[in-house]
């Protein structure tokens, strides 16, 4: 059953949030630019593909009436500096994209680019100044196990070894983060961690592999899901 509650995380404690929002749906894409948070599309109660931009700015949820990515269910979406960044997803007739669209707080722009194939449930994070992008599931149900970084302009598939295949994975920055201070930064992102998801080759929950993290890398878990 698709929901429409939202609730914030302060460090200790859950909030149910009062404010009306986006209607009930499920496999939407978050990222936050400059401490709002911005929300595009998903799968409603119907099974209809949604197209619509919200915004959230702590207390608020607004809707942004503008033009942008096709309505896409499953799609990923991380920041980079001042831009919101959007990839793939699937489209009402059940066909995986491999689109690149930017939100600057105002508008949508595609990215006329070439990059990763067509997927959906892939999962992107931000490092040092760079978009990660890893796995996710392609056409004919093909789960993959490729790595990209997107540096604002153009993709660059990394050829390194890493998890095995999966989609539905979580992915986020760990280690020292950009906090502002009187105008100024007082550190960067060094790592990023992967964990879960759906891969070919594992169960729901922890398969009793260790997590593992290099400076300036990333930080994965062997965990996952069955496909």
């Amino acid at each position: 059953e698709a929901r429409e509650d939202s609730w914030t995380w302060n460090g200790s404690a859950w909030r149910k949030g009062a404010a009306r929002g986006p209607s009930a749906r499920a496999s939407a894409t978050m990222a936050t630019r400059d401490d709002v948070a911005v929300l595009f599309g998903g799968l409603d109660e119907d099974d209809d593909v949604l197209s619509d931009t919200w915004t959230w700015d702590g207390s608020a949820w607004s809707e942004k009436k503008v033009k942008g990515p096709r309505a896409l269910y499953g799609a990923s979406m991380a920041t980079l500096g001042a831009t919101v960044v959007l990839f793939g997803g699937v489209d009402d007739d059940n066909a995986a994209h491999d689109d690149t669209w930017t939100w600057d707080g105002a508008s949508w722009t595609r990215q006329e680019v070439k990059g990763p194939s067509e997927r959906f449930d892939a999962t992107l994070a931000t490092l040092d100044g760079v978009v990660v992008l890893f796995g996710g599931k392609g056409p004919h149900s093909v789960v993959l196990d490729d790595t990209w970084t997107w540096n604002g302009v153009s993709w660059t598939q990394l050829q390194v070894k890493g998890p095995s295949a999966r989609f539905w994975a979580s992915m986020a920055m760990i280690g020292v983060q950009s906090i502002p201070d009187a105008g100024k930064d007082s550190g960067a992102p060094r790592d990023a961690a992967i964990d879960s998801g759906k891969r070919p080759d594992a169960t729901l929950g922890h398969d009793g592999g260790d997590a593992f993290a290099g400076e300036g890398g990333l930080a994965t878990s062997d965990a996952g899901a069955d496909s």
